[in-house]
């Protein structure tokens, strides 16, 4: 799926479970969201996929089928260590980034399922229950704005004596930059 970036996914205890908590982007849109999921929500997205390509009927989706059997996926535990979590966490969001760029390959969007099922299976797991976001606050606890790529930034220039604004230049914004006000 061209345009979706899984920024991170967080561990959350919520109470008598455990959840992952996904900062998700669409880049073409310029939506920043977080969706709540369980191991077992991943879980069944996983059986999801593979049930939809369990019979093959074309070579683009038997490709894809072989491709998504080969993605790692982290294993069910019963017991769960804060080294376990962790793990898992950073299992799932490579697993869902692993997801995104076989959906996102154009040759093998040329078969229906593929293009329709697969994608809405995986674009319905990204955006239900989501939480839009403006400002996020990254890892070494600064608040900004996380900037979509390729996406820039107006910059309000002073006005003219006549009381106009003069046209903005556009300027690109920088990850550790805090946001600017126009």
């Amino acid at each position: 799926m061209k345009g979706y970036l899984i920024h991170r996914v967080v561990p959350a205890n919520a109470g008598d479970h455990m959840e992952y908590v996904c900062l998700v982007e669409n880049s073409r849109g310029g939506g920043v969201w977080e969706i709540k999921r369980r191991y077992s929500v991943f879980a069944d997205l996983r059986d999801n996929l593979d049930d939809l390509f369990d019979l093959p009927h074309c070579h683009y989706c038997k490709d894809v089928a072989t491709k998504l059997r080969a993605i790692p996926f982290p294993q069910k535990k019963f017991f769960h260590t804060d080294d376990i979590i962790q793990q898992r966490s950073v299992q799932l969001q490579a697993y869902t980034e692993a997801l995104l760029k076989l959906a996102a390959n154009t040759f093998h969007r040329n078969c229906t399922l593929v293009a329709n099922h697969a994608y809405t299976l995986l674009q319905r797991f990204l955006t239900r229950g989501q939480v839009r976001h403006l400002n996020i606050t990254s890892k070494d606890g600064r608040e900004g704005s996380i900037p979509c790529l390729l996406r820039e930034l107006q910059l309000a220039m002073p006005e003219t004596k006549k009381g106009h604004a003069k046209r903005c230049a556009l300027e690109p914004i920088l990850e550790i930059a805090p946001p600017i006000a126009c």
